[in-house]
């Protein structure tokens, strides 16, 4: 077994993003592009809208291409959320960040929220608790 360089087991470990809705499509292929150079990392994060074109380009590279569904504050509707994560798991996302209904966080709707995960379909979704100390946190976010 070869052994990893101190850059190549950090990069298995990283994950990029380019969630940019005002670049071009150029713009977000020339960054998809450039980070298949670099050592594979764990996965690049992409708009809905560009998961397909990432894949194809990131897949002979070994690196997975991820997305965010209502996101950040979760504010829509959960029809709306699941939709997203459907149409994300379609499009062959391998992970998806999920904002969390921030507003029934705040509010302690704590059955709300339950519900609403209980929609999504795991094991890709990865609730997000961005606006919240880690205290607060604890145990809400779930993957």
């Amino acid at each position: 077994m070869t052994k990893l360089t101190a850059g190549e087991s950090l990069a298995k470990r990283l994950m990029a993003a380019v969630f940019m809705p005002a670049s071009s499509d150029e713009q977000a292929l020339a960054f998809v592009r450039r980070v298949a150079t670099y050592p594979p990392i764990v996965r690049v994060f992409v708009d809905q809208a560009r998961i397909e074109m990432a894949r194809e380009i990131l897949e002979p590279a070994a690196i997975s291409v991820g997305t965010a569904a209502s996101y950040p504050v979760g504010n829509q509707c959960s029809e709306a959320q699941v939709s997203e994560v459907r149409c994300a798991i379609t499009s062959g996302a391998e992970e998806i960040d999920v904002g969390l209904n921030y507003t029934a966080l705040k509010s302690g709707s704590y059955a709300t929220l339950e519900a609403e995960v209980r929609r999504l379909e795991p094991p890709r979704v990865l609730r997000r608790v961005d606006y919240l100390s880690p205290a607060t946190a604890t145990g809400l976010a779930c993957s």
